[in-house]
């Protein structure tokens, strides 16, 4: 092979480069270890392992001021773990005990192996780009070395309006918190009809922040969002222990129904996909290989999942069916009627509202980057980004005063494009880069894909019809006043 060859995009055409280096066995028994591929060197043909570059070279491809493994796990916690703590008991009170646990497990293993499956796809499409300037837009590039122009294009528009609707989800919730924790320590200052100022308020506050460049940029907004929710869930399980009734058998339990367990899916599937965002992460770590990225997910994910699943069993056995979309509203509701201490409830609001203004920042930066991208702003920063950014965010608060709702719109989310982004794509674009994969990890991933889109379809079509209904009680029914209900 010519090292010097220039191609059309800028890399190697897949089949050519899969003619050479052909991969026989598949991910699945690489996931824990580094995929490292033949590159050719600059100086003649000779074909060199990647793993034994020189130390001269500075290890070719390590960030001297990237994100390290540990860094990056908070950034996963930070980015995907907030709204399901507050959304998962409810979740799991209209999926039932043992039907959402199942469900919890189904799918936080599907988006830990196709995570991982897109994080394999990342470096294989790296080793493939001559160009080494930074890229903002890494999860639709991989579509379209995959597969091409049109996967892209498909990602590019789930993804960013998962991202959008995400962090309309994090204003809505940092403005009821922050408005509700205000008017128990001050006064009646909030109310439903303020709710959309606190929204101004909110936006606000975080909009700087937006302006900043890229996640390793801010490390510290990531430990910030992990930390903050760490010591939330630890005082929401205080509170379980302190209102909990001598026999939880007495607490009533919600009825479960498919059009629950539906929209029930679309939670858990919101709680746990992030790795529509893990490309962005992984490239900016110091060492983006599979396996150094596969120990920042799995340290993630466990954090996660230590945080999401105490906090929706605590509450679903505690508090059954008077659990409502938010399980802070619901303990803030719990204390008004009996009268009942709500220091702690306050501390964990505080500390949710920290973790909401700082997951909505890093949340909302990969679509900042990608808008920058198509409307051509400089990668350094510059009054033009600023105000491209400063649209963008106030879009999503626009978006947040039509529809102050959360609920629906995460159940909706997740049980939509979330699918797409978490499960589907990333299974395509792997296949794509890894045509030989054997064919029992090929029915694996069939398996999945087919199980992820009947849910799907089946979630969405109830969060629909629940979103009909919220907005028809919020502009349309008799006795609408515009306002969502405290």
């Amino acid at each position: 092979m010519d090292s010097k060859k220039a191609y059309p995009y800028g890399y190697q055409p897949l089949d050519e480069y899969t003619s050479q280096d052909t991969d026989e066995t598949g991910v699945q028994k690489k996931l824990g270890e580094s995929i490292e591929l033949d590159q050719v060197s600059n100086t003649g043909d000779k074909v060199v392992d990647s793993d034994v570059e020189n130390d001269e070279n500075n290890n070719e491809g390590m960030q001297v001021n990237g994100l390290s493994v540990v860094t990056a796990g908070l950034f996963i916690v930070g980015e995907i773990c907030g709204a399901g703590v507050v959304a998962f008991p409810a979740a799991l009170s209209k999926s039932g005990m043992i039907g959402g646990m199942i469900l919890i497990v189904v799918v936080l293993v599907m988006c830990v192996y196709c995570g991982l499956l897109l994080g394999y796809s990342w470096k294989r499409v790296k080793e493939l780009r001559q160009d080494k300037e930074p890229l903002r837009d890494p999860y639709p590039y991989i579509g379209e070395i995959a597969v091409g122009k049109g996967v892209r294009h498909a990602i590019t528009f789930c993804l960013n309006f998962q991202i959008f609707l995400t962090c309309v989800v994090y204003v809505i919730l940092a403005a009821e918190i922050v408005g509700s924790f205000i008017s128990f320590h001050v006064g009646d200052i909030h109310s439903s009809a303020n709710l959309r100022i606190w929204l101004v308020i909110i936006t606000c506050i975080v909009l700087p922040f937006t302006w900043l460049g890229t996640p390793k940029d801010f490390w510290f907004v990531a430990l910030a969002a992990a930390g903050s929710t760490t010591v939330a869930v630890v005082l929401i399980i205080i509170k379980y222990a302190q209102i909990a009734p001598p026999d939880l058998k007495t607490v009533t339990k919600q009825s479960v129904t498919f059009g629950t367990f539906a929209s029930a899916f679309g939670t858990f599937v919101f709680g746990f996909t992030g790795s529509s965002l893990f490309p962005t992460i992984q490239s900016d770590m110091k060492d983006p290989s599979p396996k150094s990225f596969a120990k920042a997910a799995y340290l993630g994910y466990i954090g996660i999942t230590l945080l999401y699943v105490p906090t929706a069993i605590g509450g679903y056995l505690t508090l059954g069916k008077d659990l409502e979309s938010s399980i802070l509203k619901t303990l803030s509701h719990y204390d008004n009627q009996h009268g009942t201490d709500r220091v702690i409830v306050s501390i964990a609001e505080f500390l949710f509202a920290a973790h909401f203004l700082s997951g909505f920042i890093l949340m909302v930066n990969p679509l900042l980057q990608q808008f920058e991208a198509f409307v051509g702003v400089p990668y350094k920063f510059s009054p033009k980004r600023v105000g491209v950014r400063t649209l963008v965010v106030l879009s999503i608060l626009a978006t947040c005063e039509l529809f102050p709702q959360f609920g629906p719109i995460v159940d909706l989310v997740g049980g939509s494009v979330n699918v797409f982004l978490c499960f589907i794509f990333p299974i395509w674009c792997y296949i794509g880069l890894y045509p030989d994969t054997p064919m029992s990890e090929k029915l694996l991933m069939l398996f999945i894909v087919i199980f992820a889109s009947v849910a799907a379809i089946a979630s969405t079509v109830s969060n629909c019809l629940n979103i009909k209904e919220a907005f028809h009680d919020l502009y349309l029914a008799a006795n609408a006043t515009g306002h969502p209900k405290s």
